[in-house]
């Protein structure tokens, strides 16, 4: 993740040239968003962190792979509901856990969204 939004413009134009044959429509698109991409660094270091991760879905992708891997056949559908549902079950405690710096966070939305928090 760029520190600045000048250093995501930078390593965007590094990107486009380095990519721009072999991805033409990613580059194009994300030429056609970046200024709503990049709305993003208008939030402080520590939010955009929180909002860049990827690891809550990672995580849920993972275990649901690994219980499936397991076991390869499903007889229904709905058997493969039910083991997606026990996993998600079992991740909920880790969901209770509260976020690493969270006052520090939640001190900087309550500036930026007044009122509405």
């Amino acid at each position: 993740m760029s520190a600045t939004q000048m250093q995501a413009k930078e390593n965007f134009e590094r990107f486009k040239r380095e990519y721009q044959a072999e991805y033409p429509q990613v580059v194009k698109d994300w030429e056609r968003d970046l200024e709503e991409i990049l709305t993003f660094y208008k939030y402080p270091y520590e939010i955009r962190r929180m909002l860049a991760t990827t690891n809550f879905v990672e995580s849920i992708n993972s275990k649901i792979r690994k219980v499936i891997y397991g076991k390869r056949i499903f007889p229904t559908d709905e058997a493969l509901l039910k083991v997606c549902y026990g996993v998600a079950m079992d991740l909920e405690e880790k969901w209770k856990k509260p976020l690493r710096d969270w006052e520090r966070i939640y001190a900087q939305l309550i500036i930026l969204f007044e009122g509405r928090l």
